[in-house]
């Protein structure tokens, strides 16, 4: 992963501070948008292990990963204010779109290259671990 300066959208997951680069951001939807899948093998199969509903964007269907399964961290509840931040990755020519629930949106920061060390943000007096997109939509 590329990690350079730029605007990066800030979020909190089970008590984690993340961050992801803006230009990958396309929305970010109420949680009660989301639909849950009715697990089966075929979907598992498509989507990956953590796939844990779907929403919709502009009419297309987008599938939403249970980012707390696929980081390894603890479940809890949602926080006060969840939503859907819905990213893209892929070549120009084909992009895939995927949503996470975060338990809160932060806000959109500017980073320079200096606020990086060791694939963490340092800005604003808290370190964000910084995601990487295309390991986000491996397997969605």
């Amino acid at each position: 992963m590329d990690i350079q300066a730029g605007q990066y959208l800030t979020f909190r997951v089970a008590r984690n501070d993340f961050a992801v680069d803006a230009a990958v951001l396309r929305a970010i939807l109420p949680a009660h948008d989301l639909r849950p899948a009715v697990p089966s093998p075929n979907l598992y199969r498509f989507f990956g292990p953590w796939i844990c509903g779907f929403t919709a964007l502009r009419g297309q269907e987008i599938p939403v990963i249970d980012l707390r399964g696929a980081l390894s961290l603890p479940h809890a509840s949602y926080g006060r204010h969840p939503c859907i931040v819905v990213i893209e990755n892929g070549p120009p020519e084909s992009p895939r779109l995927a949503g996470f629930i975060a338990d809160h949106v932060s806000q959109l920061i500017y980073a320079r290259d200096r606020d990086f060390s060791f694939g963490k943000l340092y800005r604003g007096g808290r370190p964000r671990r910084v995601l990487d997109p295309a390991l986000l939509l491996a397997n969605s």
